[in-house]
């Protein structure tokens, strides 16, 4: 590879996304992402955060600088001499702050990497290590949204949305979307039907991201929307298909408290589901348990316009903060496949045709303590050459069609015609230029059909 041309080259791809609402700045999450970028080697890595600064943000945004500088400062990292971060910190700014981190690293051997200018309509050179935590709206380098407050009238207005970047390095044109969407907020409400209301609040986000995304005008590219996506298994039928009938508690004025589930054999409560309790009698979430779980996780089968790789980890939500107890869940939330790395159908055939080896999809920090949320990686070689619609040098948002001499000598027959017709049968102008238009047209037509030599 020492002699190829560097934009013919595969690229290698690691991206990554992690809700750092919790112990984000701790040691074990940064060393496992090292560990990662060491094991993997990549061209191109790719971090998307959600919960920048921490659930209590307007306290734990002053952690974030550290982040980041240990972050940049690393050994592990120090071979990669481009670095882009934007990181939505702007809490008083309520109408946008989504609190949002995309951070991006190139590595020195990837000579040509360019990123798309959303407002000139056109690529840039990307060097060095620019860090962007103020003022997001001026930079035209990416595209946020806030979900709008509308989408989840029931519930507080959250920071939620959307970062969208685009990339082109070594040929190769890519959009990378950071999301975060809704949570449930209530154990009881989410197990009452389903869907119930929460999954329906983040089908109509999604939606309307992905129209977004797919009507701004831009070429069709590969599309990887990688981050929290909150997406939580069908708890009605968790409950129903592993514990059976329960028994409900109420408050005075009827509203549903606490449901629980018991088995013959037990003193105690199998499970107590409430609000934000989801306990069970014992360890609920095991391998062969995990495998029965993914039958009920239905909500990405929404989309068939977004593609994954089969999913073979564990739930990624809710783990444990402890640092002493790395691999177990909470008792607050039914575990579920939160974290996710989506992909659309030109993402699809990247990877279908990426070295097997290359590839992989898993969690981070299996036995570390990384948060409530563990981390999702997912790995692959970008071939040198893959059969992808062609994609304009400048990705420009509209493409003028393509006319050789033949059709420029229509044009000029054309523009003659009218002076003649206006000119010697003394037809109005408007109602000549309409009758040699629409001949033009027909004949652009029959030229465009025939085969070119």
């Amino acid at each position: 590879m020492a002699n190829m041309d560097d934009s013919e080259a595969p690229l290698g791809v690691l991206l990554i996304t992690a809700n750092v609402g919790s112990l984000f700045e701790q040691g074990p999450w940064l060393d496992e992402l090292y560990k990662l970028v060491e094991e993997r080697n990549p061209d191109f890595v790719a971090i998307h955060c959600q919960e920048v600064g921490g659930k209590s943000y307007e306290s734990g945004m002053k952690d974030v600088d550290c982040f980041i500088e240990r972050l940049l400062s690393a050994d592990q990292m120090k071979q990669f001499n481009c670095c882009r971060a934007y990181l939505d910190e702007d809490f008083n700014t309520k109408a946008q702050f989504t609190a949002l981190g995309s951070i991006f690293f190139v590595h020195e051997k990837v000579k040509d990497a360019t990123m798309w200018n959303f407002s000139g309509s056109r690529f840039h050179p990307v060097a060095g290590k620019e860090i962007k935590c103020n003022n997001l709206h001026d930079d035209p380098y990416h595209e946020k949204m806030k979900f709008p407050p509308d989408f989840f009238p029931q519930f507080p207005w959250s920071r939620k949305g959307y970062i969208r970047t685009r990339w082109r390095m070594r040929n190769k044109v890519f959009d990378m979307v950071n999301i975060h969407m809704f949570h449930d907020a209530c154990n009881l409400e989410s197990s009452s039907k389903f869907p119930s209301i929460y999954v329906a609040n983040r089908r109509r986000a999604l939606k309307h991201t992905l129209n977004k995304l797919t009507s701004a005008g831009l070429p069709e590219v590969p599309l990887f929307i990688f981050g929290d996506f909150n997406f939580r298994l069908n708890l009605h039928g968790v409950l129903e298909n592993f514990f059976g009938e329960g028994q409900h508690t109420r408050k005075e004025d009827g509203t549903l408290s606490r449901t629980t589930y018991r088995k013959a054999n037990l003193d105690e409560p199998h499970l107590v589901v409430e609000r934000k309790v989801f306990k069970a009698h014992s360890s609920f979430v095991t391998n062969d348990h995990a495998d029965k779980l993914r039958k009920f996780d239905f909500e990405k089968d929404e989309f068939p316009e977004l593609h994954e790789l089969p999913v073979k980890f564990p739930p990624s939500y809710p783990f444990s903060e402890d640092i002493d107890c790395p691999e177990d869940y909470m008792a607050t939330r039914c575990p579920g496949w939160c974290d996710r790395v989506l992909y659309n159908g030109l993402g699809h055939v990247v990877i279908n045709q990426a070295n097997p080896k290359s590839v992989s999809y898993d969690l981070i920090g299996q036995s570390s303590c990384m948060g409530d949320h563990k981390p999702i990686a997912l790995h692959f070689e970008w071939p040198a050459k893959v059969q992808l619609p062609a994609v304009s040098k400048e990705a420009t948002c509209a493409s003028l069609p393509h006319l050789d001499k033949s059709h420029l000598v229509v044009v000029v027959i054309a523009l003659v015609l009218v002076g003649l017709l206006q000119s010697v049968l003394g037809i109005e102008w408007q109602s000549a230029a309409i009758l040699v238009a629409s001949l033009a047209a027909g004949l652009l037509l029959l030229l465009q059909k025939q085969p070119t030599s």
